[in-house]
């Protein structure tokens, strides 16, 4: 009997041993699947460009068939390294970090799967937004495409054909310089007459034509036959049919030389029939294609030796002859006391909406307009705003603000939701800003040129560059891959708003003017 039991007391030992064993090679079975188990370490970008590396650092385990995919494509393993990624410095944590280059072939956009394989372990890891490389495909370079004179203005001409229109204060007449840098005399202001007789420009403020170039738009500072050329300043706005040649005086408004000139002119009426109103300095004319006209209202004013653009107020002049006033600057320039004094005094009796920003670029056939306000340079605990008006309702549409980025070698971001650029906020030097031109595009997109000051202190060498903020994707994208080829081309700003990108073309090239205005530059593919 007792035997018996000590026998059965041993095959029950024997089977719990049998047991204990296969309990012991599941849990190293088990163990061993963990440590096969990638694991990353989750402090990888959020967004990348065509062509550029990703780096991903963890427990890989390259020597057991190590794969990583991209958006379903496996991507080449370009280096690969032992790093410490964790223990302390007496017991540290060896792991390993593989090197990888984005391709195109893993797709264009948002949530772009992320996928780690080793010893037949796949993990999911978060997802990644993989660039454009750009909306032109090749690098571009500026060039020399006009040199205007001395005191010519630039009209608005913004319509994607790469005209542009250049008033000449030497010879009077207004030239059109197409994309190939073809000159024509588009008309010659020295023959103009109107209901008044013939008349001549003394200064000429600014002008624009429609989307068409059929029809353009001037404002300026007039002399005529009449008595009132001798006790008078004489403003015109006109229009002229470019097929005909027919030139129509708009508004004439007379303002007594016995009188200072004001910061903003409030003489009523200022809105209603466009031949009754008063309208004085029209500094902007923007043209949409149904024969709506949008007026940007300001001069430079000299004060303390700068010179400071007063654009304080947007109105649009209808089809049908009236005049409305939309949008109005209701934060006084800091001139000096006595200008803003009178500019508070002045804005009070102006129509419209107050913003307190300066009035900015327009696209007349969209009725939008962008607006900013570009932090101090240096001060990195100030914001840039940049905003998105709705002119037909007078309403904010979006408003963008970033804290400034500190100077900085890591590569700025301006692809990307617009949570995630780092790009889209002022440093470098007053006269070239980080950020440069704000120009419209369609579809509710701005073009904003990146920092030619601080281009080479950045670690990817890809800047200075053209990038587009959308409004209506929330996104921004770079315009072409790489850095832009400036030679001895600068695009300077301030104030008094010198340069100023102007058009595009069908080919996507960008024309601007550089150098403080003393040259036009085209950008060509490298």
């Amino acid at each position: 009997m007792i035997y018996k039991f000590k026998k059965s007391s041993q095959i029950v030992l024997i089977l719990m041993l049998i047991s204990a064993l296969a309990a012991c090679k599941k849990s190293q079975d088990f163990y061993q699947k963990l440590v096969d188990m990638p694991e990353v370490v989750n402090n990888y970008n959020k967004a990348y460009e065509v062509d550029s590396t990703m780096v991903i650092t963890g427990r890989l385990n390259p020597e057991k068939g190590l794969k990583i995919e991209i958006g379903g494509i496996e991507a080449k393993i370009v280096s690969l390294k032992k790093v410490t990624v964790g223990g302390t410095q007496s017991d540290p944590y060896e792991g390993d970090q593989a090197t990888i280059t984005i391709t195109n072939a893993m797709g264009i956009g948002e949530n772009r799967p992320v996928k780690i394989t080793s010893a037949g372990n796949t993990i999911d890891c978060p997802s990644i937004e993989i660039l454009s490389p750009g909306v032109i495909a090749a690098q571009l370079k500026l060039q020399s495409h006009f040199v205007p004179q001395a005191n010519d203005v630039v009209l608005y001409c913004l319509n994607g054909k790469g005209s542009v229109y250049v008033y000449s204060n030497a010879s009077g007449q207004i030239v059109k310089i197409d994309k190939s840098a073809n000159v024509q005399t588009v008309i010659n202001t020295t023959t103009f007459s109107d209901a008044d007789g013939p008349f001549a420009i003394t200064g000429f403020n600014s002008g624009g034509t429609d989307p068409q170039e059929s029809t353009l738009y001037f404002s300026a500072l007039t002399t005529d036959g009449s008595a009132n050329s001798t006790t008078s300043y004489i403003y015109r706005l006109c229009k002229i049919d470019l097929k005909t040649k027919t030139l129509t005086t708009l508004n004439k408004t007379l303002y007594p030389k016995s009188m200072a000139l004001p910061v903003i002119p409030t003489a009523l009426p200022l809105e209603g029939t466009i031949n009754q109103v008063n309208l004085m300095d029209v500094s902007g004319i923007y043209p949409d294609s149904k024969g709506n006209v949008y007026l940007r209202l300001g001069k430079t004013i000299i004060s303390g030796g700068y010179a400071f653009a007063n654009n304080y107020a947007t109105a649009l002049l209808n089809s049908n002859g009236s005049i409305k006033y939309l949008f109005k600057t209701t934060l006084a320039p800091n001139y000096d006391s006595n200008l803003q004094t009178e500019y508070n005094a002045s804005i009070l009796k102006i129509p419209g909406t107050g913003i307190i920003y300066n009035q900015g670029n327009i696209m007349p056939d969209e009725q939008r307009m962008y607006c900013y306000a570009l932090a101090p340079s240096g001060n990195i605990n100030a914001l840039t705003d940049i905003l998105q008006y709705d002119l037909e309702n007078t309403v904010t549409l979006y408003k963008y603000s970033k804290l400034s980025m500190p100077p900085t070698t890591d590569k700025p971001y301006i692809s990307g939701v617009f949570n995630t650029l780092t790009a889209v906020c002022n440093a470098g030097s007053f006269d070239t800003p980080d950020l440069f031109g704000f120009m419209p595009l369609p579809g509710g997109r701005i073009l904003i040129y990146y920092y030619q000051q601080r281009a080479a202190s950045f670690s990817d060498h890809r800047f200075p560059a053209f990038g587009t903020m959308d409004f209506i994707k929330k996104r921004g994208d770079r315009y072409a891959p790489g850095a832009v080829e400036t030679g001895s081309y600068k695009m300077f700003s301030g104030d008094s708003g010198q340069d100023q990108l102007l058009n595009y073309d069908e080919e996507g090239m960008i024309y601007s003017t550089a150098n403080n205005k003393t040259v036009i530059v085209k950008t060509v593919k490298k």
